[in-house]
């Protein structure tokens, strides 16, 4: 009852602002409580995302054909690349320019995983490779891309 007695005294400005505070402090338990669900939906998602390329990868008849220290330094400038208002295209034709197999494309998408894209219009949006070349590019450039993993005889399409 102290806390009742003690609530009841109290000027009616002061129940007021304790009233706020309260459905203030429940709301920012709400909020955190749902961003801590969505994180772990958001993780569960990425490590299935990751073991659905790996099968991908396993199944192919061509291993990989360079270390993974060099998919994820080739997935970072692929991510400086479209990762700007100003997507450096011959940047990320010269990056496809380097892969020899499906094997090699599926690694480095694997590399890449999901990133924030940032900017004007995409605040904190996660994409994947695919995700960031259809943002990024137009038809014509992906239709250019396409044409160069085509020409190596990787059968890819983004």
């Amino acid at each position: 009852m102290g806390i009742y007695k003690y609530y009841t005294e109290l000027p009616p400005w002061a129940k007021g602002l304790s009233i706020v505070a309260l459905l203030g402090g429940s709301y920012l338990a709400y909020k955190g409580i749902q961003k801590g669900r969505e994180n772990k939906n958001k993780k569960q998602s990425e490590q299935k995302f990751i073991k659905d390329i790996q099968k991908d990868i396993d199944a192919q008849a061509q291993p990989p054909t360079t270390i993974q220290t060099n998919y994820n330094q080739l997935a970072d400038s692929l991510y400086i690349a479209l990762n700007s208002y100003n997507t450096d295209e011959a940047a990320v034709y010269r990056t496809f320019l380097i892969m020899k197999n499906k094997a090699d494309v599926l690694k480095l998408i694997q590399a890449f995983g999901k990133r924030t894209r940032t900017g004007i219009f995409n605040l904190d949006e996660d994409l994947t490779l695919n995700g960031f070349i259809t943002e990024a590019m137009n038809f014509e450039e992906i239709a250019q891309l396409n044409y160069i993993l085509a020409k190596k005889g990787i059968n890819y399409y983004f």
